[in-house]
């Protein structure tokens, strides 16, 4: 497949991403600069700390302290109010970097990860493969694949013997799933060009959204790293590799930590649990808060910030993107 070919299929994919994730969105605040935040706080033994209030931080970008205009609880499964943050989760299947085996224990634990998503709120599951589909929106109407699997339930997947026939239904080219065994045949030199392509598609549909935004992204091989911004969406990248068709000894784990990292995310890195893992990705922020900021030095000046969060109590801590730039 050659460059404009590839370019079409994502601007194509990216269109189809916007229009089917598009609702809700907003424009962005017009005259004085505004920054969200969304951030993770954790306490004793990395507990989540569920009540902190606006007087509890402070914010200072580029060291110089800010004036906090909102302040905001993002609570999983509660009630949304139009105009408020919420919770967006975003689960990608990466089958460009990754060839899944086609083993039975393989298949299960497809399922399983399929099962943890009829979990999420305002769950988006998209595949990339050679180009990025989507296999549910919040949008779209049951059945899906995720509503039809929750309603089945999963049961029999257990030992080293799964019962897989009542699930056959998953593999299958309607819903989406039907590429996972099947290599995507695109060159280890283009791998990242078009990985990046692939997020921001994913980076500009959820841009001007209010709330915490996750990507979870599950591959064997993650060609970026912290260098690339995220767009305020915190990546939580899922280590693959036991179920791939190569098991290397270090799937770009550096890459993996580095973008979670700058992005207020967790890498999980060397698990054969997959499904497990996505369990914790998604509970990592079932509490965030977002915080907007705002003052009249801050401008639209296409420079990199350093954003810096405080707490006036002992022993919190905070996980968030902290480096942005400053582009209208």
């Amino acid at each position: 497949m050659n460059h404009k070919l590839f370019l079409a299929i994502l601007l194509t994919a990216g269109a189809t991403l916007l229009a089917v994730l598009a609702a809700g969105q907003k424009a962005p605040a017009a005259g004085q600069m505004t920054v969200d935040v969304s951030f993770v706080a954790t306490g004793k033994d990395n507990a989540p700390v569920e009540d902190l209030t606006a007087n509890d931080i402070t914010i200072k970008d580029n060291n110089k302290r800010q004036l906090v205009v909102s302040f905001e609880k993002v609570v999983a499964g509660a009630p949304v109010t139009s105009g408020k943050p919420r919770l967006y989760n975003v689960v990608l299947l990466d089958c460009m970097n990754t060839t899944y085996r086609d083993l039975p224990e393989n298949r299960a634990e497809v399922l399983r990860i399929v099962n943890e998503l009829s979990k999420a709120d305002n769950l988006a599951f998209v595949v990339l493969w050679r180009k990025l589909s989507v296999v549910q929106d919040a949008s779209m109407k049951p059945p899906t694949l995720v509503s039809k699997l929750a309603s089945q339930g999963v049961q029999g997947l257990a030992g080293n013997k799964p019962n897989l026939e009542p699930y056959n239904w998953v593999f299958t080219d309607q819903l989406g799933l039907f590429q996972l065994f099947t290599p995507a045949g695109i060159q280890d030199q283009r791998l990242i060009e078009e990985s990046l392509g692939a997020m921001r598609v994913v980076l500009s549909t959820y841009l001007n959204r209010p709330g915490r935004k996750n990507l979870i992204w599950i591959t064997n091989g993650f060609p970026l790293n912290g260098d690339q911004s995220a767009g305020g969406m915190a990546v939580y990248p899922i280590d693959s590799r036991y179920l791939s068709t190569t098991e290397n000894e270090s799937p770009e784990h550096s890459n993996m930590k580095a973008m979670a990292k700058s992005t207020g995310g967790l890498a999980f890195l060397g698990r054969k649990d997959v499904a497990n893992c996505v369990r914790e990705a998604l509970n990592d922020s079932r509490v965030t808060y977002v915080v907007k900021y705002t003052a009249a030095d801050l401008k639209y000046d296409g420079r990199s910030h350093l954003t810096k969060i405080e707490s006036s109590r002992p022993g919190v801590k905070f996980r968030f993107g902290a480096e942005y730039y400053a582009n209208n």
